[in-house]
């Protein structure tokens, strides 16, 4: 009528008014509902016709899907008659209910011009963000080609709306096609992911054409990457996606086990009501102990079931999941004898209760196989678990069994324990912990544990109590002991453990002196594990002495001491008291006066050494006196009535005082005397042997090689000393190098002063002399 049309009525409009126009639109063919309300102006600027239209109130719904809503702003029209085309400029609002109501609000701003058109689409912080949008009229067909960026979480919205995961990551999406065509294009997201599983990298294309969609997808975390392909059909409302990975692929982020690459393969089929297949197969290879470890499987979600069943290694599982809602219903986990090792199991009037079973030697296989650790045992531990989330309570017992510590000699038989978990703290809490052992039982009162978003442990407060506990370490010290620990890690605080142990009862077979045997003990404790860099303020005292017992020292010890700074670099300080004891030497035993050693904290490795040890040996009275340090001892030998070192040396390692193999090399000698008294004690054990019983009536005489004759005759004489008991002994001298007699000597202690002495010499004079000493 604008253009003044014949229609046997001679009207032209000039101008014309709408007020409060209302417009549907029903697509049944695409389930397309458009309606709009306006006020527009409209009229003839000569043979040109322009328009003003004021929209408010606008929305659009698409397959039962909300796009637009609220959609209000200004259009205007420019008819040109002369050349047949329409000039458009766009300046409106609209609302995207899919979005946070925060975030809702999109501008859309844009012109046309003949059969081509550029637009905007934008909200408020950037979150959806299109620029430019280009459409081109081309034969009928629209034509698209759109870049921007959206937020995953929004895309999800609009995609899968009644998806319940909170996901993260911007989107980059680009695309060109026919909206109703052929379509390709890609979408690229960056740190994309679900709480804390994350990606670096989220890359697809795809390509449309009429109802069928296909593309590739790759994922990248790290230098990990895995690539596949996916598809999608309208009319059949299903798709799949396959996937492999290119490069090694970390199991967990904490984890040792690490997927082959390009031996995980997984293949989804899946349609629109969420019911499809999943299999894989991959191959582990353990970082630590290159153990490997073969996988397959078939995940299927039905209208009502998730179910998955497969194989690890030579071992079978199988899950069972509920949907609508999602609820747990069992686990099993059977060995290649087809013996259930782990069952989990819902009743069917407790659905939120969980009931566990644990066969330990399941246990032991995966710490082994896939931990590389030994921890040898039997038995099963069992759990019920009360769920009514966020809270869960359970209590785990184990019973009937045993499980043996590597080196230890007592093995726990029995444990309970309760605790309560609330998934919004992140937090478990186990109460009336006991641990029975063999030999005494330890408990807890209350351990406290505290997670960060990713699972990991933000902190530890466990304190315990050991009461009677048999304890050993190698084979070198056995104890009673009952003591008190508290270790604290996390939450902001250095990491510490506190407490002290009571040795009751306790023996120890090692040589205390030895520098060896010290260290041993420091290095016992961990210095490469997460622990290794705790604070330590740890007593260590006995309660009745400490029994030591080896080839050369029998003594009992009272230790009071104290282990600081770190798990790393462990200090010892306090002091380790002799009361008594004895000095074994091969020939004869010296008695312990006096013992201490001393550790400094600045010198753990060096500790402070005092000893006196003293014995009346024939007619002499020994004393052995040692100071200085461990590393740096220094030995004084005494005797009354006075003899050289060398002789005293060798009175307590050969039984005589006559000087023999010592002159030759002292220095030898006197290392045979620190081997004893520094060295571990099985660098001077005798093993015992059949002919040790033979040689019993030999064993109180000693021959005695001398290389210089005191006479100044030289050659080689041999002395035959035999102890017939303390108190009675006799000499019989040979000198092989002479034609000379034997000559003979006899000694009898009256007592520790007073002896008598009958001797022959070479040349067959006998006499006889008595010997007085006196104390002044």
């Amino acid at each position: 009528m604008f253009a003044g049309i014949d229609m046997g009525v001679p009207i032209v409009f000039q101008t014309v008014s709408i007020v409060d126009a209302a417009l549907q639109v029903q697509d049944a063919d695409q389930d397309i509902s458009f309606i709009c309300h306006w006020n527009s102006n409209s009229g003839k600027s000569g043979k040109d016709f322009k328009s003003k239209f004021y929209i408010s109130d606008t929305h659009l719904t698409v397959k039962n899907k909300k796009i637009f809503e609220a959609f209000g702003g200004q259009v205007t029209f420019d008819a040109m008659s002369y050349n047949r085309y329409v000039r458009a400029s766009i300046d409106a609002m609209a609302m995207f209910s899919q979005l946070p109501k925060e975030q809702s609000h999109c501008y859309v701003m844009g012109t046309w011009d003949k059969n081509a058109g550029n637009f905007v689409l934008y909200n408020q912080d950037r979150t959806v963000s299109f620029v430019p949008i280009a459409i081109v009229l081309d034969k009928g067909a629209a034509m698209v080609q759109a870049e921007g960026v959206i937020l995953l979480e929004h895309l999800k919205k609009f995609c899968v709306p009644d998806c319940k995961m909170s996901l993260d990551g911007m989107c980059t999406v680009k695309f060109s096609g026919n909206l109703y065509g052929a379509l390709q294009g890609e979408i690229r997201i960056k740190n994309v992911g679900y709480k804390e599983y994350m990606l670096d990298e989220l890359y697809a294309d795809f390509y449309r054409r009429g109802t069928f969609w296909r593309g590739t997808i790759k994922g990248k975390k790290n230098k990990a990457q895995a690539i596949g392909l996916w598809y999608w059909s309208d009319t059949k409302e299903k798709g799949g996606v396959q996937l492999v990975n290119r490069t090694l692929v970390s199991l967990l982020d904490a984890g040792y086990w690490e997927c082959i690459p390009r031996k995980t393969i997984a293949q989804v089929s899946f349609k629109k009501d969420g019911t499809g297949v999943l299999d894989y197969s991959t191959v582990l290879k353990h970082k630590k102990t290159e153990h490997y470890a073969y996988s397959s499987g078939s995940l299927t979600s039905t209208k009502d079931t998730i179910q998955c069943d497969g194989t690890i290694n030579d071992d079978q599982y199988h899950v069972m999941v509920y949907k609508n809602p999602l609820q747990f219903d069992s686990f099993i986990y059977k060995d290649k004898e087809k013996k259930e090792r782990i069952v989990l199991k819902t009743e069917q009037d407790k659905k939120q209760t969980i009931f566990a079973s644990v066969d330990y030697n399941i246990i032991q296989e995966f710490a082994r196989e896939w931990c590389h650790m030994t921890i040898p045992g039997y038995g099963v531990f069992k759990s019920v678990v009360s769920f009514d989330y966020p809270k869960m309570i359970g209590d785990i017992s184990f019973k009937d069994g045993a499980i043996h510590p590597v080196g230890m000699y007592n093995f726990v038989s029995d444990i309970t324990t309760r605790f309560s978990g609330d998934w919004d703290k992140k937090n478990i809490i186990f109460k009336d912990t006991t641990i029975a052992l063999h030999q005494g039982n330890v408990t807890s009162s209350k351990t406290s544990l505290f997670f960060n978003d990713d699972s990991s442990l933000f902190s530890l407060h466990c304190p315990v109590q050991y009461h009677h506990c048999f304890l050993n370490w190698n084979k070198y010290l056995y104890a009673v002991c009952t003591g008190a620990s508290v270790i604290q890690l996390g939450s902001g605080v250095d990491n510490a453990l506190d407490g002290f142990l009571v040795l009751e009862r306790s023996q120890f077979k090692e040589n205390i002196f030895a520098l060896q045997t010290q260290q041993t003990a420091l290095k016992a404790l961990p210095t490469n594990n997460f622990l290794s860099h705790t604070r330590i303020n740890f007593g260590i005292s006995t309660q009745t002495p400490l029994l030591v017992t080896t080839p050369h020292l029998h003594t009992q010890a009272v230790l009071d001491c104290m282990v600081t700074s770190s798990l790393h670099a462990p200090e010892l300080q306090g002091s380790l008291q002799l009361r008594g004891g004895k000095l074994i030497f091969p020939a004869n035993t010296l008695t312990i006066s006096q013992g201490k050693i001393t550790f400094l904290q600045t010198h753990t490795d060096d500790p402070l050494i005092e000893l006196t040890a003293q014995a009346r040996i024939k007619k002499y009275l020994v004393i052995l006196s040692v100071g200085g340090t461990i590393k740096d001892p220094e030995l004084l030998l005494q005797s009354t009535p006075t003899l050289s070192e060398e002789q005293i040396i060798m009175l307590l390692l050969t039984g005589s005082e006559h000087e023999s193999l010592n002159v030759m090399v002292p220095s030898l000698v006197m290392r045979n005397i620190e081997t004893i008294l520094f060295g571990e004690s099985k660098t001077a054990t005798i093993t015992p042997s059949l002919f040790s019983s033979w040689l019993k009536p030999l064993e109180k005489i000693t021959f005695i090689p001398r290389f210089n004759d005191q006479t100044g005759r030289g050659g080689f004489k041999g002395v035959l000393e035999i102890e017939v008991s303390k108190r009675l002994r006799a000499v019989l001298e040979k000198n092989f190098s002479l034609a000379e007699d034997t000559a003979a000597e006899i000694e009898y202690l009256v007592s520790d002063d007073v002896s008598f002495k009958v001797n022959r010499d070479e040349r067959g004079d006998i006499g006889a002399e008595i010997e007085m000493r006196f104390k002044f």
